[in-house]
């Protein structure tokens, strides 16, 4: 047994399958990601945060596209789940996330005035940080979903 399959899952959850725990936690990831498309198309409207101009408009597609595709493959993972499935959603909702950084850091719909923080600084790392970590990401996935697939063959051959 390894740390973290489903039995160490299972136990922990008090007998709650670990199965049953991952579909709470996609209907959760649903609400978030109904409730992120929300807050993203109303911001300009909101006026906050400050910093934001109507380019923000333009970037509001990309992030919907990426929420939206969150969306699909979180309810798809609700019904069917296996490893090489989960790893291979992963990887497509991955490449949503960096494209929509990308469209965020090519639009740049920020100006930034003297707040008295250094939003000039921050956001310009997070959004290095958020386009990196899906290409990090996206080969992590894709080392797991050859692992996945290479088990599943051999295991097949065997029988």
């Amino acid at each position: 047994m390894t740390v973290g399959d489903d039995k160490d899952v299972e136990k922990y959850l008090g007998g709650m399958s670990a199965r049953s725990g991952r579909r709470i936690g996609y209907g959760f990831s649903l609400a978030v990601y109904f409730l992120g498309i929300w807050i993203v198309t109303n911001l300009v409207e909101w006026g906050w945060p400050s910093f934001l101009t109507e380019e923000w408009n333009d970037v509001v597609p990309y992030l919907t596209a990426a929420l939206t595709v969150a969306i699909v493959a979180t309810a798809v993972l609700f019904f069917f789940e296996p490893k090489w499935f989960r790893s291979l959603v992963q990887i497509v909702t991955n490449l949503a996330n960096l494209v929509s950084a990308i469209a965020i850091w090519t639009i740049w719909p920020f100006a930034f005035s003297d707040s008295g923080f250094p939003w000039e600084t921050v956001v310009p790392i997070a959004l290095a940080i958020g386009v990196i970590t899906p290409v990090v990401l996206i080969i992590s996935e894709t080392v797991k979903f050859v692992r996945a697939i290479s088990f599943d063959t051999g295991s097949r051959r065997q029988q």
